[in-house]
């Protein structure tokens, strides 16, 4: 791929943890217009990660590829990830509402982020609510402070984050202009609340979008398809100069080291079923990626069974307003959070060891 077109697409990515500054190609590109905290917020040891929002967070939960790139390339950290993504999702929690009541929409939410014990909450939403335009901007505007006074309740840090840009590519979906509008609205008051508030602000609309010109990201111009995650994963990874393992590396196709040049590939790059060979190495957190297959299905069967803990597919007949007839079945529940847990360990020692030895 063109180096000017890779510098392109992580132009406009501007997350970072503990540094602002990317030197190399990225600091000589103009990058006015695009909104970042002074002080942003590192991880530290031990911490638990929520991705919390819409389509965006849940659809990667058949892939794992967010949470492979977060525990990797802070693999010395030992994170524990909990993905709450709920596709069609609102700030209100509008998709988590059931007919029985009390807890209402809002109410589901907060309470899903509070026992998921978070110290570091990554929030995507605005892509469900700017469909509303200009006139749903005040209510959008009303729901993000409240999330956010929440978040600031539990303890926890925030890291806001832009809808999707749409992905449009030849015989994709192509909105109306007037879509772009709104997602450029809504994304601007996300941007603002993020100055005004002091915290994080990742934009992923021009990155994406240059990302979609080139490769095959989405399947319908709207959502990520495995290609994208892994794009938005090396993206992440990128831009907060954390090493990105080889696998990502091979799949991704426009990953930088630090700002610098492309980190070129030789030899047979793994396609994650631990048979690559060649000069790459395993970065700087000595994580060997030849079992990333086992990782990443560790990690899927771990978000399979916490989304079972806290959303289980007969709710209402376990806690609900039928309970009375299998409510019986409902201390099971913890059984899945409890198998989660195990699968946390087993990650952690993978992370330790070096995977795939």
């Amino acid at each position: 791929m063109n180096v000017r077109i890779i510098v392109l697409i992580l132009a406009g990515f501007l997350l970072s943890f503990g540094a602002c500054s990317t030197p190399g190609l990225l600091s000589e590109f103009n990058m006015d217009g695009f909104v970042t905290a002074d002080s942003v917020p590192g991880f530290q040891p031990e911490e638990r990660v929520v991705l919390l929002g819409n389509s965006l967070f849940e659809n990667d939960l058949d892939h794992g590829w967010l949470e492979y790139g977060l525990i990797t390339g802070w693999a010395e950290y030992q994170l524990t990830v909990r993905n709450l993504g709920w596709s069609g999702d609102t700030v209100y929690g509008e998709s988590r509402g059931t007919y029985t009541r009390p807890p209402d929409s809002w109410g589901h939410l907060a309470g899903q982020l509070e026992d998921a014990e978070p110290d570091i909450v990554w929030i995507a939403y605005g892509g469900v609510e700017m469909a509303e335009g200009e006139a749903g901007l005040e209510r959008f505007n009303s729901g993000v402070n409240r999330l956010l006074d929440k978040v600031q309740e539990l303890g926890a840090r925030v890291v806001l984050i832009s809808p999707l840009p749409y992905l449009s590519r030849r015989g994709l979906y192509e909105p109306e202009p007037p879509a772009y509008e709104n997602l450029d609205l809504y994304s601007r008051t996300l941007s603002e609340i993020a100055a005004a508030r002091q915290i994080p602000w990742l934009d992923l609309r021009t990155p994406l979008r240059a990302a979609s010109r080139e490769l095959e990201v989405s399947d319908n111009g709207i959502h990520l398809n495995e290609n994208g995650y892994i794009q938005l994963t090396c993206l992440i990874l990128a831009g907060s100069n954390r090493p990105i393992s080889p696998v990502l590396q091979g799949k991704g196709g426009f990953c930088f080291r630090n700002g610098d040049t492309p980190h070129e590939l030789s030899g047979n790059v793994s396609n994650g079923s631990g048979t690559g060979q060649g000069s790459v190495h395993a970065g700087a957190t000595g994580v060997d990626d030849s079992g990333s297959d086992s990782l990443r299905s560790l990690i899927v069967e771990k978000n399979r069974l916490y989304f079972q803990y806290y959303r289980p597919i007969n709710r209402t007949y376990l806690t609900g307003f039928r309970a009375y007839e299998q409510g019986n079945n409902a201390p099971e529940l913890e059984q899945f959070r409890e198998l989660a847990e195990e699968l946390d360990r087993e990650i952690k020692e993978y992370l330790k060891t070096g995977f795939g030895q």
